[in-house]
């Protein structure tokens, strides 16, 4: 799964040390993985159901060595205190099959990560529920390595204003900006370098935003950041 560092302007638990947290949370995933698969395997043979065959989860066994060129040595911090993210989930002993298995256990750890990008161990954001439904997020948090950092429309501070930005992937070849063009199924987007686009659905049109625009204001105040903290990462 990509780790999901900042969340719009959301506390996030990397913010208070993000050399310990971005390899925490693949060694907390490998240990809950483990027990969960481990349980749903008893369970089945108390049943007296045939285990499934040998099975490999390469994704789990990622070592997070570019994030070690970008950033330098780790830093180990004490152990936080995880015991509430150690409970397997109810859910996972239902599941039918190693598959069904495995996409509950991502659900259940959606959760888990919305909670590290909305509260450290003391103090906590009021999270718009709308975040748990988001597909999106959804999509970058569960189809991409643990070494896929995600920063998802993040709110950032250039000088002394506020500034929302585009979805930021940090991956193990460069950092993406991305921005999505919304528009109705079979309609047609019409690009430009103006302001604005435009949405063709037969003879109605409608205007959107150019999205360059967000995306080169994205551009910049990335590569400010990596500028003077001394990164050099291709955007």
């Amino acid at each position: 799964m990509g780790q999901l560092l900042k969340l719009r302007d959301y506390i996030s638990r990397y913010e208070t040390d993000v050399y310990h947290y971005v390899p925490e949370f693949i060694r907390l995933k490998q240990w809950q993985w483990e027990q969960a698969k481990a349980r749903w395997e008893a369970e089945r043979d108390a049943d007296g159901a045939r285990r499934e065959p040998g099975e490999t989860w390469d994704f789990l066994l990622d070592k997070p060595s570019w994030w070690e060129r970008l950033i330098g040595r780790w830093r180990r911090g004490p152990e936080p205190e995880m015991d509430e993210e150690r409970s397997p989930a109810p859910s996972l002993s239902r599941a039918a099959t190693l598959d069904e298995l495995k996409w509950q256990f991502l659900d259940d750890l959606f959760e888990l990560q919305l909670r590290w990008a909305s509260s450290t161990m003391t103090h906590i954001s009021f999270v718009d529920e709308a975040w748990y439904g988001d597909e999106r997020l959804k999509y970058f948090l569960q189809r991409f390595p643990d070494t896929y950092l995600c920063f998802y429309r993040p709110v950032a501070a250039a000088g002394k204003a506020a500034v929302e930005l585009e979805t930021i992937l940090l991956t193990p070849a460069a950092a993406w900006c991305l921005a999505f063009v919304e528009g109705e199924p079979d309609n047609v987007v019409i690009a430009s370098t103006g302001r604005f686009w435009v949405e063709r659905a037969g003879a109605d049109t409608v205007k959107r935003v150019n999205p360059v625009i967000s995306l080169r204001r994205t551009e910049g105040i990335v590569s400010d950041i990596f500028r003077r903290h001394g990164v050099e990462w291709p955007i």
